[in-house]
């Protein structure tokens, strides 16, 4: 009987170590670690372009940056994200146009120097869709 509450005490021990290590992981890779730095990339959709993007994490652990876009038919511009949230290995981040009137939300995932994702753009008047489609950029 002492034998199988030993090996029982090491089976809940082993369970709950593991438990404990997925969710570390899964809380570092929440934490945008793999965001921080320059990125480089382009999008295609109804519209196309070019982007360098900055992310950095401040010392209270909340990411921000900013992006400059740089459509093919249109003027580059810098803006600041309004918002830059993480969940589930994925982020999401928004900002507007020069001038302020149309969101732009980034989804998206990043790997190694890889990242990549979706974008939405759409008239603040209105909420209707002005573009969508992918990006793809690499850590600089």
């Amino acid at each position: 009987m002492r034998k199988v509450q030993v090996s029982l005490l090491w089976l809940l021990l082993i369970s709950g170590a593991a438990g404990l290590a997925t969710r570390n992981a899964a809380a570092s890779s929440d934490d945008g670690a793999a965001l921080v730095g320059t990125w480089q990339g382009a999008w295609t959709g109804d519209g196309a372009g070019k982007f360098d993007m900055t992310i950095a994490k401040n010392s209270a652990g909340k990411l921000s940056g900013s992006i400059t876009p740089k459509p093919d038919d249109g003027e580059a511009y810098t803006a600041e994200f309004k918002s830059f949230e993480t969940a589930a290995g994925k982020f999401t981040a928004k900002f507007d146009d020069p001038g302020g009137e149309i969101d732009i939300v980034l989804i998206g995932s990043a790997e190694g120097k890889t990242a990549r994702g979706t974008y939405t753009v759409r008239q603040k008047s209105d909420g209707s869709r002005v573009d969508s489609g992918t990006w793809t950029a690499t850590r600089k």
